[in-house]
């Protein structure tokens, strides 16, 4: 576990003061996500095969990895909007078959990057 929270505490700190007490928080919750996307993969490969959710749960598991590096790199706003960026783009992938009329959850989920990006970059402009 020390070896974790050294990498964690290890990362280029942005310069602005909101975004670097912003920081660990977001990247605690691109672990979580890159750790949940991978057994998603795992899952829908074992049960769907080859299938739409199969690529999709691939592609956000590479814009998270993505957006972790940026983060790791200094570049707060530009990792949250590619979290933004590709959880939305994943979704709407996700939608295009059946449209609104069978979403259910989805559409629910559909507002959560959203939210999550209001409530980060809202505290930057303040």
């Amino acid at each position: 576990m020390n070896i974790l929270q050294r990498w964690l505490d290890r990362g280029i700190l942005p310069s602005n003061p909101i975004q670097r007490e912003q920081t660990p928080m977001l990247q605690m919750l691109l672990l979580g996500m890159i750790g949940v996307a991978c057994m998603s993969l795992f899952l829908a490969l074992l049960v769907a095969g080859l299938s739409v959710g199969f690529f999709v749960v691939s592609g956000w598991l590479v814009g998270f990895i993505l957006a972790l590096r940026l983060l790791r790199r200094g570049f707060f706003s530009a990792s949250l909007g590619w979290v933004t960026l590709s959880l939305l783009a994943g979704l709407f992938i996700l939608m295009m078959p059946s449209g609104m009329n069978s979403v259910g959850m989805q559409f629910m989920l559909l507002t959560l990057p959203i939210i999550l990006a209001g409530l980060l970059l809202s505290l930057i402009h303040i």
